[in-house]
């Protein structure tokens, strides 16, 4: 009986090291049995499952992370799609903009070359003619900015001949416009 015990005892060591030895694979154990056992039909179809059920679980596995990957490009992708609309719409802005400064550039340079122009038919007419004509436009306004542009001596000479109210009312406009 003790020798079956120490038998016994003698095959369960050898079992157990060889189950270790197979189970972490040591000198490729695992590989070289499966491969010796796949050659029995019965034992194949248990070695070929567990290793298809292995390899889809590890193709689930990518397909999963594939699909988050996926939906992460998607969001960065409507992040980027939402700030190019912001951009377009901010350079559309831009546009319209610069078209109305430039707009707004002509106009002033245009009323610019008309004051000058102005500016020199009334600095060579006589004072006191000048002065009834300008004395006549309803907008002060427009008649301090075309005295203010004249030469100092021709505008001094025409106010000379300017009702003194007139005058008055026009020099402060021009003063108003030089600053406080």
């Amino acid at each position: 009986m003790k020798k079956v015990a120490v038998t016994l005892s003698i095959v369960a060591v050898i079992a157990l090291i060889s189950g270790v030895l197979v189970y972490f694979n040591f000198f490729n154990l695992k590989t070289t049995i499966v491969k010796q056992f796949s050659s029995i039909p019965v034992v194949k179809n248990i070695v070929a499952s567990n290793s298809l059920s292995s390899a889809q679980d590890k193709i689930n596995k990518e397909m999963d992370y594939i699909r988050n990957e996926k939906i992460k490009l998607q969001q960065k992708a409507d992040q980027l799609n939402a700030k190019e609309a912001a951009l377009k719409a901010k350079e559309d802005s831009l546009a319209k903009l610069q078209k109305s400064l430039d707009e707004q550039k002509s106009m002033l340079q245009s009323q610019s070359v008309q004051i000058k122009d102005l500016v020199k038919y009334y600095e060579n007419m006589d004072p006191q003619a000048a002065a009834g004509i300008l004395e006549k436009i309803q907008d002060s306004n427009k008649v301090a900015i075309i005295l203010k542009n004249m030469q100092k001596q021709a505008a001094a000479q025409i106010m000379e001949n300017m009702n003194p109210d007139t005058a008055a009312k026009i020099t402060q406009i021009m003063m108003g416009q030089i600053g406080p």
